[in-house]
C-alpha cells in the first residue's frame, strides 16, 4: 500500500541521459561548425582568386611614370577603373569596358621631370573593377583588395 502523500518520482530529477550521449551530441556539433567553417573559407578564397590577379602599378624612369593594368588571371574582367595618382595629385580615370584574360597593358605615361628623385610613397594606383561572376572588386592606392558591396556604375 501506498502512502497518499509518496512521491513517485522526485519532480526536479530529468532523465539527462549519459554522459557517452552528451559527448558524442557535443562532438557531432563541432564536427559539423568546423565543416561549416571550412567551406566558408573555402568560397570565399575561390570568390577572391580572381580578384587576387588583377591589378595595376606604376612604373617609373627618369623622366615619366608609366601606368600598367593587368589581368593576369584566364578569364576577362569587367568595368576597369584605375586612377594613377602621382605627388597627391589624382589623374585621369582610364577605363575599360572588358579587360582580356592574360594582358597586361601600358595605357598612360605621365611625364614628369626629375622623377627619379621622387619617393615611391607618392606614387599609387586606385582600382575598382568587376570579376567574370560580376563581384565587385576595390584594389586601394597600397595595392590592397577589397571587396565592393555598392555599384560604381
Amino acid at each position: 500500500m501506498t502512502h497518499p502523500f509518496h512521491i513517485a518520482a522526485h519532480p526536479f530529477h530529468a532523465n539527462l541521459g549519459a554522459v557517452p550521449d552528451w559527448v558524442a551530441a557535443i562532438g557531432t556539433s563541432l564536427a559539423f561548425f568546423v565543416a561549416f567553417a571550412v567551406l566558408a573559407l573555402d568560397l570565399k578564397e575561390r570568390h577572391r582568386r580572381q580578384a587576387h590577379q588583377i591589378t595595376a602599378w606604376l612604373e617609373r624612369n627618369s623622366r615619366e611614370v608609366t601606368l600598367h593594368i593587368a589581368n593576369f588571371s584566364d578569364v576577362p574582367v569587367y568595368k576597369v577603373r584605375v586612377a594613377p595618382q602621382f605627388l597627391g595629385r589624382d589623374y585621369d580615370v582610364v577605363s575599360f569596358s572588358i579587360l582580356g584574360p592574360k594582358t597586361n597593358r601600358a595605357s598612360l605615361v605621365i611625364a614628369v621631370p626629375g622623377a627619379e628623385t621622387i619617393s615611391n610613397e607618392y606614387l599609387g594606383v586606385k582600382m575598382m573593377f568587376a570579376d567574370s561572376a560580376g563581384r565587385r572588386w576595390h584594389r586601394t592606392r597600397d595595392g590592397k583588395l577589397r571587396r565592393k558591396w555598392i555599384k560604381y556604375d
